[in-house]
């Protein structure tokens, strides 16, 4: 992630205007409780935490910095903010013809649903996902008959 991530101006940004960064070294014996305690079983893995340590997002392995801070920005439903998480991740969707696609948009669905409680803007990014991208595992996430489903779950 330094050579591919954390070079990237938009990442610095965001790190440093949203979050407090923190590197553990799996081999420091003095970091090895936040491992265990985070459940971090792979490095590099981009965990994040809000001020009372509950973990809200968690992806193992490099991440492309474009997608970064949008796909690190879904945790922001957490507290009820469906329209700010939506917007990056609609940004990440947008920017990316690609591999990089499908974890934002299947977040941006969720985004939608959460938001306003009604199945047609999540169907429209799975239908996307399934059409799309039907061999990634994202895509396998969405439900199979989401056409069926009721108008509204919540």
């Amino acid at each position: 992630m330094d050579a591919v991530t954390y070079p990237d101006p938009a990442v610095v940004s965001f790190v440093n205007n949203h979050l407090i960064a923190v590197r553990l070294i799996l081999s420091h014996r003095e970091d090895q409780p936040h491992f265990r305690i985070h459940r971090v079983i792979w490095t590099p893995t981009v965990v994040i935490l809000d001020r009372r340590g509950t973990s809200h997002y968690q992806s193992p392995g490099i991440f492309h910095h474009r997608s970064f801070c949008p796909c690190s920005r879904r945790s922001l439903m957490v507290w009820g903010r469906y329209d700010e998480a939506a917007n990056h991740l609609s940004t990440a969707v947008d920017a990316h013809t690609s591999s990089l696609v499908p974890e934002p948009l299947y977040w941006l669905g969720v985004a939608r649903y959460l938001k306003v409680r009604r199945r047609v803007p999540m169907m429209e990014a799975g239908n996307r996902l399934r059409t799309e991208y039907p061999n990634n595992s994202w895509a396998a996430r969405v439900p199979p008959n989401q056409e069926e489903a009721p108008e509204d779950i919540g």
